[in-house]
């Protein structure tokens, strides 16, 4: 699975060593290793976030014809936390001109089977296409002890008929029991045991983020973009490292047009232009600078989860490196970026930053299993953060 994974960096340029920048910004605990990361097994797939809240997914076998469906696994941290089992019906076909993938009719009886165990509950009469239908609770348990022994589900709703493969589904359930401490536990979901349950470590805290709030109604100044880009295309070697900056590719006009000016304080602005674009995806180069000239540019740091690999549970990434995510502004002040590996919606990264006065922190981010499930997949949770 992790040839699909998609960088979570942006453009930093400047005149600052983002390492020396790096140090100086007060950042949350970067997560401890095996969090904020998925975790890929066969036809399964798991990720926890920095709070171990965890979320673990079941698919068809790829290479097999079964319409798309998955069986997701959601549970908090800490003692007694109950599983909460659900099923969503993917609405992607390898070819467009298909005919969407079948859905489960509402008010109906649909009907599980897994090894010896067999169990039917209704459709809620208000389900529509793309959503959850939860699983009866008290199924919980006997469907995860079944799951133990079977190499598949079977779902059926008269003439359909799904498949979720469940290669792979025991090392997923023990790696969320490994991560959120409950092996041996009572409550654990692959491999139960004797001890207690209050063993089991507490959530640890939400990390807290001091934001510093934009004034309301702020405008910039005229003619501010056009000295910005300037100042911009001044910069040393600022064409090598963002491609439409290139003497040989600059279009002057067309990159005013598409040039954004944020206010980030009473005197500062940030401002992106894009690097490339291309059909799905993009890269957006940002600097904080003074809104008088001569503008006084600095690199805009990025918090972003380490990558597989480089340091992961130990620091944050401050990537010095193009970036495969295009930077968008959200009414809150919310800064948003998103990519896509692969053409028709699936395979999707997201993540939210917010300014603190020195960079952009991580709110929360989140990615999708590359399983050609829905549009934009469904997500798995990396990280989540609160604003103070």
């Amino acid at each position: 699975m992790r040839r699909y994974r998609v960088s979570m960096v942006m453009v930093l340029l400047g005149g600052l060593s983002v390492a020396a920048q790096a140090d100086t910004v007060t950042m949350p605990p970067a997560p401890p290793a095996g969090l904020s990361q998925d975790h890929p097994f066969q036809d399964w797939v798991v990720a926890c976030d920095n709070v171990r809240r965890c979320e673990a997914q079941g698919y068809p076998t790829q290479e097999s014809d079964d319409p798309p469906v998955m069986l997701r696994l959601r549970r908090d941290a800490g003692p007694d936390a109950p599983a909460r089992l659900s099923l969503v019906w993917g609405n992607l076909t390898a070819d467009p001109r298909q005919k969407p993938p079948p859905q489960p009719r509402a008010s109906q009886p649909l009907t599980l089977k897994a090894g010896t165990l067999t169990f039917s509950w209704p459709v809620p009469a208000g389900y529509v296409a793309g959503g959850d239908v939860a699983l009866p609770v008290d199924q919980g348990g006997p469907l995860l002890a079944a799951m133990r022994q079977a190499d598949a589900l079977v779902l059926t709703q008269g003439a359909l008929r799904w498949r979720i493969s469940l290669k792979g589904a025991s090392a997923a359930l023990l790696k969320i029991d490994d991560l959120q401490g409950r092996v041996g536990t009572v409550g654990a979901l692959a491999r139960p045991g004797p001890q207690a349950e209050d063993r089991v470590p507490v959530a640890p805290a939400l990390p807290q983020i001091e934001a510093v709030r934009i004034p309301a109604g702020m405008k910039t100044p005229e003619g501010l973009k056009a000295s910005l880009l300037k100042a911009v295309l001044a910069l040393p070697a600022v064409g090598e490292r963002c491609d439409r900056m290139h003497p040989e590719n600059l279009d002057a006009k067309a990159l005013l047009a598409s040039t954004e000016v944020w206010p980030v304080s009473d005197s500062q602005v940030m401002v992106t232009l894009p690097c490339w674009l291309a059909a799905y995806n993009g890269g957006s180069a940002a600097w904080v600078a003074h809104i008088k000239p001569p503008h006084a540019l600095k690199d805009v740091r990025f918090a972003a989860l380490p990558a597989e690999g480089a340091g992961r549970g130990r620091a944050w990434a401050w990537e010095d490196s193009a970036s495969d995510l295009t930077l968008k502004r959200q009414p809150d002040g919310v800064l948003l970026a998103s990519a896509m590996a692969k053409g028709r919606g699936d395979c999707v990264s997201r993540s939210r930053w917010v300014w603190n006065g020195q960079a952009f922190v991580l709110l929360d981010s989140e990615l999708s299993a590359c399983k050609f499930f829905s549009s934009g997949g469904e997500p798995l949770r990396l990280w989540r953060a609160q604003v103070r």
